[in-house]
């Protein structure tokens, strides 16, 4: 964040906007971008979001935090209610960066969640196997797969014939969706409020 300004504060993200605006193409211009994004999420101004999120990916498909604006993408549809369309961004960015554990992991997370949700609890334990059996129970991400699945099987014992061998090493609470998954609070008044990305330092295009 710029200049201090708290988190989701328009005035940031107006200014940021402009300096995206005033540096096309550039290294800035895509960091302010982002960030901008960020800040429209944060103030509850998903739609917005939304529109800068796809923006940057369209404008700067080669920078390595496009992943980062495809799961904003997806967290804006889903603060939005969208929830169908955010399943299939979420499934989207699953298969598209299927090799990168970092960006995946805490997308199945999500997507299990989003199955429960949605009472389709067989999705949600596939998802919560997936992760279960990376077998590190020093993730948080698993960890907090394997508590889930747990939680689920003893609700419905016939979707667990064969229970994974992976165990955490310690039980913890469950995160909260937004903080376990995207690392950002929800907006004040929203509940269950989709996660968006943390945006790390931008690379060149």
């Amino acid at each position: 964040l710029m200049g201090g300004e708290a988190p989701g504060d328009a005035s940031a993200a107006k200014a940021l906007l402009g300096i995206s605006q005033q540096s096309p193409g550039t290294c800035a211009g895509a960091a302010a971008q982002l960030l901008a994004a960020k800040e429209l999420f944060l103030g509850g101004k998903y739609s917005e979001a939304q529109q800068e999120f796809s923006k940057f990916a369209a404008d700067y498909s080669g920078n390595a935090l496009v992943p980062q604006a495809n799961v904003g993408i997806a967290a804006c549809l889903e603060a939005q209610g969208k929830i169908g369309d955010a399943v299939q961004q979420y499934k989207k960015i699953n298969v598209i960066y299927s090799g990168s554990p970092g960006i995946v992991v805490p997308v199945k997370l999500t997507l299990g969640r989003l199955s429960e949700a949605d009472n389709k609890p067989d999705q949600a334990v596939t998802y919560y196997k997936e992760l279960i059996n990376i077998q590190d129970p020093n993730d948080p991400w698993v960890r907090e797969a394997y508590e889930r699945f747990q939680l689920l099987v003893a609700k419905h014992p016939e979707l667990n014939p064969n229970p994974p061998q992976a165990r955490a090493a310690a039980p913890s609470r469950l995160l909260t969706p937004s903080g376990a998954e995207m690392e950002l609070s929800a907006p004040p008044g929203s509940a269950g409020a989709a996660p968006a990305p943390s945006v790390p330092p931008a690379t060149n295009q």
